[in-house]
C-alpha cells in the first residue's frame, strides 16, 4: 500500500492510495480529498491498519477511516 508522496523530486504530489501488487480486474488508486487539500504540507500522512481491517489515515488536522 502507498499513500501520498510525491512523483519525482520537487515534483507534484500525489494525494492518493494505491494498493501494489495491483489485483487483477481493477484499479486500486483512491484519491484522497484531505490530502490534496493540504498540498504540500501533509504528503506523507500517518498510516495505521486496524484490527477491524480498516485503514486509518491521518495528517496533522484530519483522519480518516477507510473501510
Amino acid at each position: 500500500m502507498v499513500i501520498g508522496g510525491e512523483a519525482g523530486s520537487n515534483a507534484a504530489g500525489q494525494p492518493n492510495l494505491e494498493i501494489l501488487p495491483k489485483p487483477l480486474g481493477g484499479d486500486t488508486v483512491v484519491h484522497l480529498d484531505f490530502l490534496a487539500r493540504t498540498d504540500p504540507n501533509n504528503l506523507y500522512p500517518f498510516v495505521a491498519i486496524l484490527p477491524s481491517k480498516c485503514i486509518l489515515v491521518g495528517e496533522s488536522t484530519f483522519l480518516s477511516l477507510m473501510i
